[in-house]
């Protein structure tokens, strides 16, 4: 692991007597903020979001029969979902190395700290002043939006955010540098075969080169031929991996065939102030003056670069292309490397004025201002998250069912527990989160919501024998959710309660014409 660190480290331009002064530094600032996610990640044995469970499944069947789970089992009626595994490989590989299941909490939670290297890499190529880029790797590391998003939840974004990160650096480099141009392809290659968030890249390299026109700057070639043959690249991956989604479920696809209620819910309109309060005000601010600054000053092409990255950012969350949850963490992390100009500006302003004896205190009260705009936050996001994991009262209801219930049981459950019960009990449910494998995914997502909240038993038992739900699962998270203190068509005929112990499971004995006794 430390040879790793070592390599990283050497990829940092540094001036050769300030290297070893730098080094410690950032490595201390990773060393910080990966034993504060560690900290926060191992306060609980499971984990903030239901999706990790399905980043569980996905791991733990690539371990057992080297492919992915391509058609669930535990779900009703699945058809082929086709995904990019490459996260689930990386994983699978890591988990090798570690006792146990610890390589959950471990493994992602070190690849969101390398963001500190790579924000630092990145931030080299915008400005050479170290302060400001070890200020950027501080930020970056406990951005507070990324922190609570990450540090508890398996997401994807561990990974993607350090490596889209360097991809930048790497396209930046390509004039000066042509060897980077194969690192670039390489890394490219297996991001396309991870995520669909490699389009962050291509649509603000796309929107550089319309900045740089603007400017009358120019527009280097060995940078515009490798974008294109990005775009093709990327689009052939998409065609190769979702042809047979897009012809089953048509543009929908586009949009994750999400269903039409929960539309809303993943693509919803942030308020401004609650914008402010994702990115931290002081980054906001001393970031919107990097590029206030830039354009209508003397223009730097890398902090048009960052530009043209913001500016695509907000027209794939304008269009829905990219949901708010994911958009807005990218944006705050991009937004990060205009912080460091900031600073580097601010910096140069005072070593060229009478007040250079100040200088000292400015980036004091820099620092000061960025641990309590991201560090503090983080810190506080990260104790909400942890809120968000199963109690132990769930925990044991789902053992109770995986001990109790027949193999092949399906269980009525709300849409955001439902991985969380298959990796936990290895019973079918009526829907989980796998929208690309249904194909009537607003019809089946109706029906899941009628069966909690309908007033009449004759209606939720047609559902429930359409379905074949043998059990449902009643909490208080779920009484919270569908705001109903209890389920209205529960009677002693047709409902038997088989476990009450701070949650229900009640045995479904009636069929629409028939009766099990």
């Amino acid at each position: 692991m430390a040879k790793v660190f070592i390599c990283l480290l050497s990829l940092l331009p540094m001036p050769s007597n300030m290297a070893k002064r730098t080094s410690f530094w950032l490595f201390l600032i990773f060393l910080c903020v990966l034993g504060v996610r560690l900290y926060f990640a191992f306060q609980s044995p499971e984990f903030s979001t239901d999706d990790a469970y399905q980043v569980i499944r996905q791991v733990e069947h690539i371990r057992e029969t080297g492919l992915p789970l391509f058609k669930d089992p535990l779900l009703f009626q699945a058809q082929t979902s086709l995904f990019l595994p490459g996260y689930y490989y990386v994983l699978a590989a890591f988990s090798f190395l570690f006792p146990g299941t610890m390589y959950l909490k471990i493994v992602p939670n070190l690849f969101g700290a390398l963001l500190v290297f790579f924000a630092y890499l990145l931030s080299s190529a915008v400005t050479k002043d170290r302060t400001a880029n070890l200020l950027v790797a501080l930020v970056a590391g406990f951005n507070p939006l990324f922190f609570r998003s990450t540090f508890n939840s398996l997401s994807i974004d561990n990974l993607i955010a350090p490596l889209l990160f360097l991809l930048v650096y790497l396209f930046i480099k390509i004039p000066s540098l042509e060897q980077k141009a194969n690192a670039f392809l390489l890394l490219l290659v297996f991001l396309l075969f991870t995520t669909p968030l490699v389009m962050i890249f291509l649509l603000g390299s796309a929107l550089f080169f319309l900045l740089l026109r603007l400017q009358k700057m120019r527009v280097m070639k060995g940078q515009v031929e490798i974008v294109l043959f990005s775009v093709i690249l990327f689009f052939w991956s998409i065609l190769i991996v979702f042809k047979r989604p897009f012809l089953d479920l048509g543009v929908s696809v586009i949009w994750q065939n999400i269903p039409s209620p929960l539309v809303g819910v993943f693509f919803s309109a942030v308020p401004p102030l609650q914008i402010v309060s994702l990115i931290g005000i002081f980054p906001l601010f001393a970031g919107a003056y990097a590029i206030y600054r830039n354009l209508f000053g003397k223009p730097n092409r890398q902090i048009l670069l960052m530009t043209a990255i913001l500016l695509g950012l907000v027209l794939l969350l304008f269009f829905h292309l990219i949901q708010d949850s994911t958009g807005f963490v990218y944006f705050a992390l991009f937004f990060t490397l205009l912080f460091g100009e900031f600073v580097a500006l601010a910096d140069d302003w005072f070593s060229r004025t009478k007040f250079a004896a100040g200088k000292g205190y400015f980036l004091l009260a820099i620092v000061v201002l960025s641990i309590f705009s991201s560090v503090v936050p983080a810190v506080v996001y990260a104790e909400s998250a942890l809120a968000d994991t199963p109690t132990q009262t769930e925990l044991d209801a789902l053992s109770w069912i995986e001990q109790h219930t027949a193999a092949d049981s399906t269980i009525l459950v709300p849409l955001d527990q439902a991985s969380l019960l298959q990796q936990k009990t290895r019973r079918r449910v009526v829907m989980n989160d796998d929208f690309l494998s249904m194909k009537d995914v607003d019809e089946r997502y109706a029906d899941l919501n009628t069966m909690y909240t309908s007033l009449y038993k004759t209606n939720t038992l047609s559902l429930m024998t359409t379905y074949g739900v043998d059990y449902v699962l009643f909490s208080p998270r779920i009484s919270r959710a569908f705001n109903i203190d209890s389920l209205a068509y529960i009677d002693e005929r047709c409902f038997t309660r088989t476990y009450d112990d701070g949650v229900e499971v009640y045995r479904v004995r009636c069929r629409i014409g028939e009766r099990d006794d």
